[in-house]
């Protein structure tokens, strides 16, 4: 089958298709095309070069671009990769002009004209390059793009698919959510489909991937997965990262949960991850306070806080402080293993527990090994198993 798809797509480079099983064969892509087989120059050669640096280097460094000028300038800067982030395109760089929430309440080809302007600008960069003596760099860094959880049904994720392609992107991935119902990841009462190919429920039971009214798809089989009495209503978040002050605010916010981040709105410098952790710690004890050195407000937590939850980084971060066998440790398990160590059994004598997002998870092994740590975690610990509630997002990447 591998073999006929060679044939069938003469410009991917050897093994770009090994463990790569299809319920489709090639005569099913031929009665999607055309009579004129179109060359998509820039997806081509962007997808191959992506699939090297996937091939050859331990990960891939990227910045999202919501402008071709800052594309430009990440090129310039020595990125290999561009990511074309949904979540900026919902809230600044759109087709309707509007500010959205990440919600895909945008039009549907935003990203693709935004992939579209991006290799427009590099093609003027590498031709301006060219003109003053020779091109020196290679300008078209390949862009991965979000495509959200495909705006519609299967014909609208192939649309959106061909689009991308068309634009020139490398890549893109889907979310797991049903697309007319889909939220920014952290937040509440998310709708998922009954099956992905991330995670597939066949060879990993405990990944439900059903609607769950704690947000997500969750971990932990059906027996453990009862929603918290302060988790039934998640319907306004806050987010943040993780210093004192925000803490404080965070939990004063009004909003029903606050998710203390250490991914993404946290620079992971090791003061600023153990000053995050001390700042939760205090705050789950009552012990937290802040005073602007500027001027002098004094800021505590009120008597109804949020309810908190963390986000730990993910798996593809590691933390170079600490060390397992020589090697550093995984970022995850270091933020997840100080956090539930320190507070879980506080938190459950507060009438809470310990509740966590789990990041940017890419198939159904991660999902097992997490369920593991929770496991060894709550066996350490000695706590009732189903103690530690986690809800997940998965991607499901295409190159």
């Amino acid at each position: 089958m591998n073999r006929a798809f060679y044939e069938l797509i003469r410009s991917a480079p050897k093994g770009r298709w090994n463990g790569i099983q299809r319920n489709y064969g090639p005569e099913q892509v031929h009665q999607l095309r055309s009579g004129v087989q179109i060359e998509y120059t820039l997806a081509t050669i962007g997808a191959n070069k992506l699939w090297k640096l996937l091939e050859t280097e331990p990960y891939v460094h990227a910045l999202g671009a919501i402008t071709g000028n800052q594309a430009m300038q990440m090129v310039r800067a020595g990125l290999r990769a561009i990511y074309l982030s949904g979540w900026q395109v919902a809230a600044d760089g759109n087709t309707a002009g509007s500010m959205y929430p990440d919600q895909s309440l945008y039009p549907a080809n935003s990203g693709p004209e935004l992939a579209r302007r991006i290799n427009k600008t590099l093609e003027r960069a590498s031709q301006i390059e060219q003109s003053e003596g020779g091109v020196q760099r290679d300008w078209f860094a390949p862009i991965v793009a979000d495509a959200e959880a495909g705006f519609g049904g299967a014909l609208n994720c192939f649309e959106i698919m061909k689009a991308y392609i068309e634009a020139g992107a490398a890549g893109v991935h889907f979310e797991d959510q049903l697309a007319a119902e889909k939220k920014c990841g952290h937040l509440g009462g998310k709708f998922f489909q009954k099956k992905f190919l991330g995670l597939d429920p066949k060879q990993c039971p405990f990944a439900e991937l059903e609607r769950s009214s704690f947000g997500g798809g969750c971990l932990r089989s059906s027996d453990r997965n009862r929603t918290p009495n302060d988790l039934q209503d998640r319907r306004v978040e806050i987010t943040g990262p993780c210093d004192r002050k925000m803490v404080i605010n965070a939990l004063n916010s009004g909003a029903k949960t606050y998710m203390a981040d250490f991914e993404d709105s946290t620079t992971p410098t090791w003061r600023n991850l153990i000053e995050g952790q001390k700042n939760l710690y205090d705050a789950i004890r009552g012990e937290i306070s802040y005073q602007d050195p500027q001027s002098g407000k004094q800021y505590e937590v009120g008597s109804k806080p949020a309810v908190l939850m963390i986000r730990p980084r993910g798996w593809h971060l590691p933390e170079l402080h600490v060390k397992v066998d020589g090697e550093p440790m995984s970022g995850s398990i270091f933020d997840f293993a100080l956090y539930v160590f320190n507070n879980a059994k506080k938190l459950m004598e507060n009438g809470t527990g310990p509740y966590l997002y789990l990041p940017k998870m890419e198939n159904y092994h991660e999902a097992e090994l997490w369920n593991e740590v929770l496991d060894a975690a709550e066996d350490y610990l000695k706590l009732p198993r189903g103690t530690i509630k986690v809800i997940v997002v998965g991607l499901q990447h295409s190159f």
